[in-house]
Parts: C-alpha cells; sequence; structure tokens
C-alpha cells in the first residue's frame, strides 16, 4: 500500500481518495489543502499523497491514510480528526466552491502475504 515505517507492523487498512480540480485551480487547491496537511503531520496520520500523471485520471489528486484497524477507521475522517474548527469549516467548502469537481473514496485492506517485498542484494 506504500507504506513503510521501519520497527512498525504494516498498516492494516488504507483509505483513498482521488480528486479532481476544476481546470486552472490546482494552485488554489494545493494553497487550501495545506491546513491539513499540516494538521494531519501534528496528529501522527500517516499518509502518502501525489499527484496522477498517466491514465485516465490524469491531473488527479491521490491520497492514501493508512489505519491500524477497522476501529482506528471508525473514528472519523482525518480533517475531523485534526483541524480546528474554521480550518474544518474552510476545507469542507472546497468541494461547494467549485474547486473538487470529482472526489472518489475507496477503502482497500493490506495483506502482508500478497505483498511485493524487494529482495537485498549480497552484491
Amino acid at each position: 500500500m506504500g507504506l513503510t515505517i521501519p520497527g512498525a507492523p504494516p498498516p492494516r487498512l488504507a483509505e483513498r481518495y482521488i480528486v479532481r480540480i476544476a481546470q486552472g485551480r490546482n494552485d488554489e487547491y494545493l494553497k487550501d489543502v495545506q491546513a491539513f496537511l499540516a494538521a494531519a503531520k501534528k496528529t501522527g496520520h500517516q499518509r502518502a499523497a501525489g499527484q496522477i500523471v498517466f491514465g485516465p485520471d490524469s491531473g488527479a489528486f491521490v491520497s492514501n491514510t493508512y489505519y491500524s484497524g477497522w476501529a482506528d477507521l471508525e473514528k472519523g475522517r482525518p480533517p475531523d480528526r485534526s483541524m480546528s474548527a474554521s480550518e474544518l469549516a474552510a476545507f469542507n467548502q472546497l468541494a461547494a466552491n467549485g474547486l473538487i469537481t470529482v472526489i472518489s473514496r475507496d477503502i482497500m485492506t493490506y495483506d502482508g502475504e500478497a505483498s511485493v517485498v524487494a529482495t537485498t542484494s549480497s552484491r
């Protein structure tokens, strides 16, 4: 699932969002989402984020938040758990003001047995 923390058990779940932004408004989105990313980092949320380069979703932003299990996921979405009331209100307006045009959410489970792990070389 893209996250390895040395000495920590692998996450059990990941929540993936793919967000498509209105044309020409990527910089605005990145500016607005910085408050959430800073707040999430302070609370210890394990996450990875980036922008899709190839394929039908190219240009969209993707983020994965990793959880230890269903109980952790049931505590609520990261913005609700990490942002102040005013930050959360601004964050929740991103879709309302036309900045976000499409958002999708997936929950994935992690199976360590099915994961590909790179082997080390003794060269």
